[in-house]
This record gives C-alpha cells, sequence and structure tokens, in this order.
C-alpha cells in the first residue's frame, strides 16, 4: 500500500473534518492514489405512496411502524418486482433497501400462504439483523408468517424442526 495513506493515522473520535483534511492533504501528493475530494450537498428525500400492488394489512402494518410513504427508490423497486422485473437496489446505508425485498417476499407470503422464500445473507449478523426487521413487520402486519436462520451453528434438532415448520403452510 503508498506509504502516503497511512490509515493508522485515522483515530476514533477525530471526525470528518479531520479524515476530510487527511485526504485532502495526501491529494496534493502527485504520487497519492487520491485524485479528488468532492462535496456533495444533502438532499430532501423523494418520496412515493406505498404501491397499490402491496397488500393493504402490509401497508398498515407499515403505518403502524411509522412508515407513512416511502423513499422513491423502494416505490420504484417494489413496482418493478410486481410488474415481474428483476431490480438492483444499489443505495448508502441505513437508506431503506430492507425493504424494497422484504415488503414483496411479505406480499406474496400474505397472498400466496404455502409460498417460501430463502434469504441468503454473507454473514451471520447481517442474517440475523435482517431477520430481526422481517419478524419485525411480520409481527406488524399480524400474519402467521415464520421466519427461521438456519446457519452452521443451528443445532441438529433445530434444523429438523426448522425444515418441517417451512414444509407446510402456516397455521
Amino acid at each position: 500500500m503508498n506509504s502516503l495513506l497511512p490509515f493508522s493515522d485515522f483515530r476514533p473520535g477525530q471526525g470528518v473534518e479531520s479524515a476530510l483534511a487527511r485526504f485532502e492533504q495526501w491529494m496534493d501528493s502527485p504520487d497519492s492514489p487520491v485524485r479528488a475530494v468532492k462535496h456533495v450537498a444533502a438532499s430532501e428525500g423523494e418520496f412515493a405512496p406505498v404501491p397499490d400492488s402491496i397488500h393493504p394489512t402490509l401497508g398498515e402494518a407499515l403505518a403502524r411502524r411509522g412508515i407513512r410513504q416511502l423513499y422513491s427508490h423502494q416505490a420504484a423497486a417494489i413496482e418493478a418486482l410486481a410488474a415481474g422485473h428483476n431490480a438492483v437496489v444499489v443505495t448508502p446505508t441505513a437508506s431503506g433497501k430492507t425493504l424494497c425485498y422484504n415488503l414483496p417476499v411479505l406480499d406474496r407470503l400474505v397472498a400466496e400462504p404455502e409460498a417460501r422464500a430463502l434469504y441468503l445473507f454473507p454473514t451471520k449478523a447481517l442474517a440475523e439483523d435482517q431477520l430481526h426487521e422481517f419478524l419485525g413487520a411480520v409481527e406488524a402486519s399480524g400474519h402467521p408468517i415464520r421466519a427461521f436462520t438456519y446457519d452452521g451453528d443451528t443445532p441438529r434438532d433445530a434444523r429438523k424442526a426448522i425444515r418441517e415448520r417451512t414444509s407446510a403452510a402456516p397455521a
């Protein structure tokens, strides 16, 4: 790695301004890999109503969770999926990507209780976080949808129970 970029110089609590100053300093060196620092002004979010294709009880569940409208990228993704298209959503952290796939999956599970969904996550922590979010949405919806984590640490008896529970329609 280029010795101009000693990332060990960054310390927790130094703040964004300190990091920005360091990047600008590195940018001034001709052999630095930092070529530009761009300032982008904050902007207001763009919103859209929950698409009509979503089951009304799910819209009500969102409202109970304080979500009365969606970000425009969420609504666009959900509408694309409802129309049978693929969708790729690339946005920053905490921008609502989870709802882009959870809401269509929940909608399908409400409409077709015998349907199943399989989520694959690259880390155990992400899987647990997403399961918690999904179960919160399920609870708010009032629908009898079940979800489980199934990974290398799942005990053998729990694996069997999960397979049995997910192969039969919810009670």
